[in-house]
């Protein structure tokens, strides 16, 4: 696991596919989760797949993000199909959470960039 918080985004293919964004706190027992709609996932496929020098704030940006039950530490690092057929994870992109609110509200938004100077 992250020394620092950090976040991965995944693209959660089902009967309502969706992104999901897994927010990763150092001594949290769960993933703090947020929902993503399918227009925001695919430019962030488009503009960020395969990469890790990411950096992330929340609170700020233009894509929406709508809270949803925490998640459990396993969806971390977890890709694959399902339980219980409710679909398949794909890892879109993860980095570093530079920005944060102080409570995690039910809604808000979500700015993505490159770390400066790395490809």
């Amino acid at each position: 696991m992250p020394e620092k918080a950090a976040f991965r985004i995944a693209a959660h293919a089902s009967d309502q596919s969706h992104g999901d964004l897994f927010i990763f706190l150092p001594g949290a027992e769960s993933l703090i989760t947020y929902e993503l709609q399918m227009t925001d996932l695919q430019g962030l496929i488009a503009a960020f797949e395969n990469r890790t020098d990411l950096e992330a704030s929340i609170g700020k940006g233009s894509i929406s993000l709508q809270r949803k039950a925490d998640h459990r530490l396993l969806y971390w690092s977890f890709s694959g199909a399902i339980s219980g057929d409710r679909g398949t994870l794909r890892e879109v992109c993860r980095g570093l959470l530079i920005e944060s609110p102080v409570s995690w509200p039910g809604t808000t938004w979500l700015e993505i960039f490159d770390i400066p100077g790395r490809r």
